[in-house]
């Protein structure tokens, strides 16, 4: 079934936009000015920049996540900057593990060089040691982590166990995303939608589109998956059987978030929400 799309809003940020989510209320976005912004609709509700004068210059934030509440953000200076419920910012160090993460109620799982959990005060739990790491996601219970070196996903525990690996035949693993039973993986050539039933992981379709999947997300209705091909200049939109129904052609698409809006955040440093009915 054909969707139809309109423009929406545009917000513009002076850097990449390296990462997006919501808690429903707001919408985290992570920009490589060195610079977490949240939105509430269309307009900004709090911005913070990760440098003492205020003023963006890199280095870059590389991650963002929410648990409902707080809203955690990664940097490429190797800190975690935490935006609570009072208006300010908890900052700690996170050392190698600065790049893409998942949130949960007590603690988040931050990725780059290897894994590792830390609780929002700073305490870290455990560490997954690997290569380079993309866009994590999860079930509740399982962790899906697509490595680019290792070209596989590695499932953890949330405690940080490696219950099962399963190698993607020589594409690198860039980025996941999971909703009701439903796995993508975004890989250096293709989108893969998987069946996952706990660690049990069955291929159901793969579509090539000739570059990096670097950022996939479901619709909130998980009937829906919105790619965006980095290296095409596009964002491509599938059904769940793996038909193609919509390619949007924003300049420069770099990352992809599903909530309220499909949001795509560009290299050119906009954030472009869409409906799409």
């Amino acid at each position: 079934m054909a969707l139809n799309v309109s423009k929406v809003f545009v917000f513009q940020t002076w850097g990449k936009v390296e990462d997006m989510t919501s808690n429903g209320a707001l919408l985290g976005v992570a920009s490589d000015d060195t610079c977490a912004y949240l939105l509430n609709g269309t307009s900004l509700f709090y911005k913070f920049c990760a440098n003492v004068s205020g003023v963006c210059a890199a280095p870059a934030m590389s991650g963002v996540g929410t648990n409902g509440k707080l809203f955690v953000f990664t940097n490429y200076n190797g800190n975690a900057y935490v935006y609570l419920p009072n208006g300010t910012i908890r900052s700690f160090k996170v050392y190698s593990f600065k790049g893409k993460l998942v949130a949960f109620k007590k603690f988040f799982v931050a990725c780059y060089v290897g894994c590792a959990a830390f609780t929002y005060d700073g305490k870290k739990l455990w560490e997954y040691d690997t290569v380079f790491v993309g866009k994590p996601s999860t079930d509740g219970k399982i962790i899906y982590v697509p490595e680019l070196t290792e070209e596989r996903i590695t499932m953890l525990s949330l405690n940080g166990t490696i219950l099962k690996t399963y190698p993607l035949g020589g594409r690198e693993a860039m980025s996941t995303s999971y909703c009701k039973g439903l796995l993508a993986v975004g890989t250096s050539t293709s989108v893969m939608l998987f069946k996952a039933n706990g660690t049990k992981l069955r291929l159901l379709w793969e579509r090539e589109i000739g570059g990096r999947a670097w950022s996939v997300t479901f619709s909130p209705d998980c009937r829906y998956i919105a790619v965006a091909d980095t290296m095409g200049g596009k964002v491509r939109i599938y059904d769940i059987r793996g038909d193609q129904i919509l390619v949007l052609e924003p300049r420069m698409p770099y990352s992809v978030y599903w909530g309220k809006y499909l949001y795509v955040g560009t290299q050119l440093g906009k954030v472009i929400a869409y409906s799409l009915r």
